[in-house]
């Protein structure tokens, strides 16, 4: 439908109403929905560090998000920290689409057979689209990866958490430590810690961070925590959406905010109509 003062809207959505003088798209970089297929790396073959690295160089992470999201998001490196969040480590190295480097860990893994994948828009739009984009790139590393497309009902009680691999997406949090935590602390007592990742290092290094007050102690150890989860976690984050909202000309006042859409949802203070 039109969109009549403001909304939220999906990539594809977005690239046709940029070229409609009737609209004005707003654009916040890095800060949207992290995509990602997750593994419980306490299970096998997942518990194999070498075949997790296999998958994490075997994904075409750009033709992911050139396709599926129109260009409207940016690489993720498999620690769910969007590049606009206080704390981001621009150094960290990128686990970027290998074949060469997919097929040596692959095969130094032993592992034979192929992967099941679950996936369903159901758990979001454009997962099935990614879950294809990951089998083809996979198979130049001569990996064979099973995409199992399951219903759309009742996927986050009978898929996500159950089943060993499959499509999840997490939202933008407001701190670099509550994104971490959410999604990475405390072991399996944490019921969201959805790879099942344990790291002793990764434990003392996040609550250290928690009460570091000298500044650059404390980037140094949040950009610590994420190379322990990018290399180490079950989670495969290979794309972070931007937030994209349309709106009529009328509209004024909404300038694009670090955290969230609609102008940090703020667009009712800050907005007016001319």
């Amino acid at each position: 439908g039109t969109v009549d003062l403001i909304n939220r809207v999906n990539p594809k959505t977005a690239g046709l109403l940029a070229r409609d003088p009737r609209f004005k798209i707003g654009r916040t970089p890095g800060m949207g929905n992290r995509f990602c297929f997750v593994a419980h790396t306490d299970k096998s073959p997942f518990s194999n560090p070498d075949l997790m690295m296999a998958l994490k160089f075997g994904i075409d992470r750009q033709k992911i998000v050139d396709n599926v999201y129109s260009g409207f998001a940016s690489i993720g490196n498999d620690n769910c920290v969007g590049p606009k969040m206080k704390f981001y480590n621009p150094s960290q190295v990128m686990n970027r689409f290998d074949p060469d480097k997919a097929k040596f860990h692959f095969a130094k893994s032993k592992h034979s057979g192929a992967i099941e994948l679950q996936v369903s828009e159901g758990a979001f739009s454009g997962a099935t689209d990614a879950g294809q984009i990951f089998q083809e790139s996979l198979s130049k590393a001569g990996i064979n990866l099973d995409l199992k497309r399951v219903s759309g009902d009742g996927y986050w009680d009978n898929v996500w958490l159950k089943q060993p691999f499959c499509a999840v997406y997490w939202g933008n949090r407001p701190t670099i430590d509550n994104q971490l935590t959410s999604i990475f602390y405390g072991g399996k007592g944490n019921p969201w810690n959805d790879s099942h990742f344990e790291n002793a290092e990764f434990t003392r290094t996040l609550e250290a961070a928690r009460v570091e007050i000298d500044q650059r102690k404390r980037q140094e150890q949040y950009s610590r925590c994420q190379e322990l989860v990018s290399q180490n976690a079950g989670m495969v984050n290979y794309a972070v959406q931007d937030y994209l909202d349309a709106y009529t000309p009328k509209l004024q006042g909404l300038t694009p905010s670090g955290r969230y859409d609609f102008g940090d949802g703020r667009i009712a203070e800050k907005g007016w109509f001319a």
